[in-house]
């Protein structure tokens, strides 16, 4: 029986939005791509995730890549609140599942600066709703390596058996899977809410 629900936080709870952000601050479509690939979809975004990078650190490097695009990717980084938006019904979900009579877990990649403004603006409602979680730059580890799935099985004493786990990336879920996990790969938000309710109405 399923007793844990697991959620990562990008695309499952909060909608990571680099490419509307991009737009919204103003960035000329002939750039906006290529802003994109510096930032975002850098190698060095995922080091700003592990708590290698500081956010200024990972702005320089990101500058690197194409010093021409300077200016755009010191606005980029200059004030990232709409970057990653809470989805309207992400609380609504997560009550549903522990009225259930579940517990809820974060598990994600996320980096200092941008997990500690999240929290401490208010711009995710459900923090707090969880009974536990574990953010990668605490952790120095990254989804989709086992360890910090390991972190969380251990920390809370959970079996993994007993875990379902939401994630937008196939790689993660592979992962929790490999380690006996039940896996959602969550790329349409109403099919992924079906699927979970399926899963623990299983007996």
């Amino acid at each position: 029986m399923i007793k844990n629900v697991v959620f990562d936080i990008g695309n499952v709870l909060a909608k990571f939005r680099y490419n509307d952000y991009i737009r919204e601050i103003g960035i000329p479509e002939e750039k906006a791509q290529r802003l994109a690939a510096i930032t975002a979809e850098s190698p060095y975004w995922p080091l700003m995730d592990k708590g290698i990078l500081t956010k200024d650190m990972t702005m320089y490097n990101c500058i690197s890549l194409e010093p021409s695009l300077e200016p755009e990717v010191r606005l980029f980084f200059k004030d990232m609140r709409r970057l990653v938006m809470e989805y309207p019904d992400s609380c609504e979900w997560i009550r549903s599942v522990k009225e259930a009579g579940r517990k809820v877990y974060l598990l994600s990649n996320y980096s200092l600066e941008n997990f500690e403004m999240a929290e401490n603006e208010g711009l995710f409602k459900f923090l707090g709703l969880e009974d536990g979680r574990v953010i990668s730059y605490k952790e120095r580890l990254l989804k989709p390596g086992e360890e910090i799935y390991k972190v969380l099985f251990e920390r809370y004493g959970l079996d993994p058996k007993e875990c379902v786990f939401l994630d937008d990336s196939a790689r993660n879920i592979e992962t929790a899977v490999r380690l006996g996990m039940k896996g959602i790969v969550v790329k349409d938000r109403s099919l992924a809410k079906a699927e979970l309710t399926r899963i623990l109405e299983e007996k």
